[in-house]
């Protein structure tokens, strides 16, 4: 007799399992828990232990091979070597060689989405500036890179409908809130 099997697309690893299953091959203490953090094209999990907290992330087959982890994980080190537990902002979706003003505009864009308020996004900017000034070309491109970062997220998100979001969640609606977005983007204007 033929053994038959579902396949899966996308699925949630139970935080128990994890424990059992991976963490107990990395050198840290005794986790005390393992819990779901935050779900997306890669899942992330908190991991409790007696004396710290880490995070664990399960990334889906084929959005990251292992340069690009390797990379992200190096960065990752660095920065927090560089933070000393000051709080740090950053965002890997697309780290590596690219328009500044994009990266700028992947902020902003975050930002509007999370409701974050005018002034932090324009102290963004401002404290980019004193870092590396912006020229006038740069400053000019960033509302059409805000609004390439949103048509971009809006592939990703068609893109995994199969894998992680549900087909039910593209409806008219949806399509309609995104649109308006991205018209809006039309008023957006840098400091």
């Amino acid at each position: 007799m033929e053994q038959s099997y579902i396949s899966v697309i996308h699925s949630i690893p139970d935080g128990a399992a994890l424990i059992n299953t991976v963490l107990c091959h990395y050198p840290i203490s005794m986790p005390l828990g393992c819990k779901l953090y935050k779900r997306g094209l890669d899942d992330t999990y908190l991991v409790e232990t007696e004396d710290k907290n880490y995070i664990l992330r399960i990334y889906r087959r084929s959005w990251r091979n292992k340069q690009e982890i390797d990379f992200e994980l190096e960065v990752l080190a660095f920065l927090h070597a560089q933070s000393q537990a000051k709080p740090t902002l950053f965002d890997f979706d697309q780290c590596g060689y690219g328009w500044r003003a994009f990266d700028i505009a992947k902020f902003l864009h975050a930002s509007l989405r999370m409701n974050i308020n005018i002034t932090v996004r324009n102290k963004f900017v401002e404290g980019y500036q004193t870092i590396r000034q912006l020229s006038q070309d740069e400053l000019e491109s960033i509302p059409i890179f805000m609004k390439a970062a949103h048509i971009w997220l809006m592939g990703i998100s068609a893109n995994a409908g199969e894998e992680i979001l549900p087909y039910g969640w593209f409806t008219d609606e949806w399509l309609d809130s995104r649109l308006t977005m991205l018209r809006s983007l039309d008023m957006m204007r840098t400091t």
